[in-house]
C-alpha cells in the first residue's frame, strides 16, 4: 500500500514539474510540497519515530548510531525521491517546449515561403502585364499612324484609304485580345518600374541570345525549329522568350546535364494554330538546395494568360523535360 501511494505521489509531482501550464504557480506550489514532505522526514528523524522497530544489536554494527543512520537514510531517499521526480518532469517540459518553438519557428517559416512565392507570383504578372502593355501600345500606334494617312488619301486615293481602314480594322482588334489579356492580370500598386525594365520586348528572333548567353554559362543548347514559321502576337513571342529562359536556367542551376535541345515548333492548323517550346537535358538533379518552384510558376502563369498548356517534369528515362504550348488563334 506504502509503495503505491509513493508511485501516485512521484507521478503527481513529475506530471504537475512537467505539465504545469502556469509555471510560476507550479514552482510555488512544488516548493510547498518540498518543504512540507521534508518537514515531516526532520519531525520523524528528531522524534525517532521511525526507530520504534529497530534492533538492539543493530546499535553495535555500523559506524553511525541506528538513529543518525536512519535519518540520513530517509533524507537520502526522499532526496533521490523528490529530486528524480522534478527532475524527469523539467527535462520533459523543456523538451516540450523545445518542440512547440520548433512548431511555431516552423509554422513562421512556411508563412514566409508562401509569402514569397505569392510576391514572386505578382511580380511575374507585373512583368507580363509590362509587356502586354508594350504590346497594346505598339497596336494603338499603329492605329493613329494608319488613321492619319486614311484621312490624308481619302480625298483622291481611296483604294489606299481602304487598305489603311483595314489595317486600322485589324490593328483595332488585336489591341482589344490584347487588352482583355492584360485586365487579367494583377498588378501591384506600389511597384516602381525602373528604366532598366523598360527593355524591348522579347521575341521568338531573340532565341539565339538566350542559346548563345547559355553557351557562355557552360551548357551547349542545340536549337532546332519544325514547321513553316509564321507571324505569333507579341505577348506570345515574349512568352515563349521568357520560358526558354528559364527553362535554361533551370539546366544550369539545377541538373548536372551540360547540352540540352530547346525545339520550336509551329502548328499551323487545321483546326487552330499554335506554337510550341520544348527544352529537354539528359542530367540528374545536382546535390545542391532545390529552388523554390516560382520559375515554374511563371511559366504556368503564362501559359494561363494565354490559354496554353503546360507539362513539366523528370522524363522517364532520365532528365528533365518543359514543353509549353501557346495557341495564336485561327489560321
Amino acid at each position: 500500500m506504502q509503495l503505491t501511494v509513493q508511485v501516485y505521489f512521484f507521478a503527481a509531482l513529475y506530471s504537475a514539474c512537467a505539465w504545469g501550464p502556469d509555471r510560476s504557480r507550479t514552482r510555488i506550489g512544488l516548493a510547498v510540497v518540498l518543504l512540507v514532505m521534508f518537514g515531516w522526514v526532520a519531525v520523524i528523524v528528531a522524534t525517532g519515530a521511525g526507530v520504534s522497530g529497530a534492533r538492539p544489536e543493530l546499535d553495535r554494527a555500523g559506524l553511525l548510531p541506528q538513529l543518525l543512520a536512519l535519518g540520513l537514510y530517509n533524507v537520502a531517499v526522499n532526496v533521490v525521491y523528490f529530486v528524480g521526480a522534478l527532475l524527469i518532469g523539467q527535462v520533459a517540459w523543456n523538451g516540450a517546449r523545445q518542440r512547440e518553438e520548433l512548431r511555431l519557428q516552423a509554422d513562421e517559416l512556411r508563412e514566409q515561403s508562401a509569402t514569397i512565392a505569392r510576391r514572386a507570383v505578382l511580380d511575374e504578372r507585373v512583368r507580363i502585364a509590362r509587356e502586354l502593355h508594350d504590346v497594346v501600345a505598339h497596336h494603338v500606334s499603329v492605329m493613329g499612324v494608319q488613321a492619319a494617312a486614311a484621312r490624308r488619301t481619302i480625298d483622291h486615293d481611296m483604294v489606299e484609304a481602304r487598305e489603311a481602314l483595314i489595317s486600322v480594322e485589324d490593328s483595332s482588334r488585336r489591341a482589344v485580345t490584347e487588352m482583355r489579356s492584360l485586365l487579367g492580370v494583377l498588378r501591384a500598386g506600389d511597384d516602381v518600374m525602373t528604366d532598366t525594365d523598360r527593355a524591348p520586348l522579347p521575341g521568338l528572333a531573340r532565341l539565339g541570345d538566350v542559346v548563345a548567353d547559355s553557351a557562355e554559362q557552360g551548357l551547349a543548347v542545340e536549337l532546332h525549329v519544325v514547321g513553316a514559321p509564321f507571324e505569333v502576337p507579341g505577348t506570345v513571342g515574349a512568352s515563349v522568350f521568357r520560358t526558354v529562359q528559364e527553362a535554361l536556367t533551370n539546366v544550369l542551376r539545377h541538373s548536372t546535364a551540360r547540352t540540352a535541345q530547346l525545339t520550336l515548333r509551329y502548328h499551323d492548323g487545321p483546326p487552330d494554330r499554335a506554337v510550341e517550346v520544348e527544352v529537354l537535358d539528359a542530367g540528374t538533379p545536382t546535390r545542391r538546395a532545390h529552388g523554390t518552384g516560382l520559375g515554374h510558376v511563371g511559366m504556368r502563369e503564362r501559359a494561363a494568360l494565354h490559354g496554353g498548356e503546360v507539362e513539366i517534369g523528370r522524363r522517364p528515362f532520365g532528365g528533365f523535360r518543359v514543353r509549353v504550348r501557346y495557341p495564336v488563334g485561327t489560321p
